[in-house]
């Protein structure tokens, strides 16, 4: 009878090993926890905020300082604000210092945010 590759449990049972893990496979699992904190501090954010008037106190709320400093934020509130527009392009503008829709109107949210992407798509082909 011919040996199989793979490992005997305590039940006599047998199970296949285990496979090599790929360098790419743990950055893809860090990638997928920080995704996952974000939309974490999202959620807290936006019940956090959602009565707060004013760009200023928007971005001075701690909720936002919290997003704004997490690892991937920038790709992270991108790809929000292009699922759906909301005032996450404030804390984008704050984050990065730039402005990407000079000549839309103010409080286009929905242009707003296809200009975040339209510019975080330029950045990430450089």
């Amino acid at each position: 009878m011919p040996i199989k590759h793979s490992a005997i449990v305590e039940d006599g049972a047998e199970r296949e090993p285990a496979k090599k893990r790929k360098l790419s496979d743990s950055f893809d699992g860090r990638r997928a926890s920080r995704r996952a904190e974000f939309l974490l501090a999202l959620k807290k954010w936006e019940r956090a905020t959602a009565r707060i008037n004013g760009q200023t106190a928007l971005i001075a709320h701690p909720s936002s300082v919290e997003l704004m400093n997490m690892d991937g934020s920038i790709e992270f509130m991108v790809k929000a604000v292009t699922r759906q527009p909301s005032v996450l392009v404030f804390l984008l503008q704050k984050k990065t210092g730039k402005r990407p829709y000079e000549g839309i109107e103010p409080g286009d949210l929905t242009a707003m945010s296809k200009s975040w992407a339209d510019w975080y798509r330029d950045q990430t082909a450089k």
